[in-house]
């Protein structure tokens, strides 16, 4: 995992700086001072058994110099590691090598899992890639002529059709994007209604699909729409959010400026099931 953090114009020994001011060395000290501790303690005893004439000094310089080597050996290799897992960039800089991040401003990002030339804020990050993906999925269906897309959601342990279900309804045009999904909450379900309107069915549409293009269902879905002799007009699928995409919790939690539990986050939203139930014009 690799961590981005963007800033304002700044010269290489501002952006050299920013990078060391994250590093842990707190945390660094705790990881290896028990094994310093015990080192020594051993080193401590081998010099009492080698029969040394003052053992007290032997042994504590024996200590020293093995706690010494061992401290430099291991705050360089992990200084080494935290380097190669940080980038400082300007904003311009970001907005040149980054080009198809939406939104790109000053703040701390790691790459998105499905676009090395896109980044995802570290705030929320599980969060607002299932939401991303769920936008990009009714914007899809959309652009393949749907008059209707209700989505519910509920804990995955619980049935989607127990519970008494109220719907927020958002109109939309066949050509819409972006910030769907986000009107859902949990005590709120989502109908998104589109215009109704006939549309040519892009066979490549999926092809430039951040999410989807490898999707079997989708490309199910569209190969069907796509027959105009017998088209599909309803179709139900349950998805859930479970991928981890190799995050680093800890990683990230060093390199947050706001205090957010990500993992707990990240659980949170891996026990939620969306069922999309989408109707079809003709």
């Amino acid at each position: 995992m690799r961590i981005i953090k963007v800033l304002h114009e700044c010269s290489a020994g501002e952006i050299q700086q920013s990078t060391l001011e994250s590093y842990d060395t707190d945390g660094l000290i705790e990881r290896i001072l028990p094994g310093v501790v015990a080192q020594s303690h051993v080193a401590a005893v081998l010099a009492l058994k080698r029969g040394v004439s003052s053992p007290a000094e032997a042994a504590a310089e024996a200590a020293a110099e093995t706690a010494v080597r061992r401290v430099v050996h291991r705050v360089l290799a992990d200084m080494v590691k935290f380097l190669d897992s940080v980038e400082v960039v300007s904003l311009a800089d970001a907005k040149e090598k980054y080009a198809n991040t939406a939104n790109l401003s000053i703040g701390t990002y790691t790459l998105h899992p499905c676009d090395s030339r896109r980044l995802s804020r570290l705030e929320h990050f599980h969060k607002n890639l299932a939401l991303e993906k769920d936008d990009e999925l009714v914007v899809i269906l959309g652009r393949m002529g749907a008059k209707s897309v209700r989505i519910t959601e509920a804990d995955s342990r619980q049935s989607l059709g127990a519970a008494g279900i109220t719907f927020e309804t958002l109109a939309l045009s066949g050509q819409a994007s972006g910030g769907i999904a986000g009107n859902m909450d949990r005590s709120q379900d989502l109908l998104v209604r589109f215009d109704g309107h006939q549309v040519e069915i892009d066979a490549d549409l999926l092809r430039s699909s951040l999410w989807l293009s490898a999707d079997s269902r989708l490309n199910a879905i569209l190969e069907s729409r796509r027959f105009s002799r017998n088209r599909m007009q309803q179709y139900a699928v349950a998805n859930t959010y479970s991928e981890t995409f190799d995050f680093d919790f800890n990683l990230a939690a060093r390199h947050m400026i706001i205090d957010t539990d990500l993992k707990s986050e990240y659980q949170t939203i891996s026990r939620r099931e969306r069922l999309f139930h989408v109707e079809f014009g003709d």
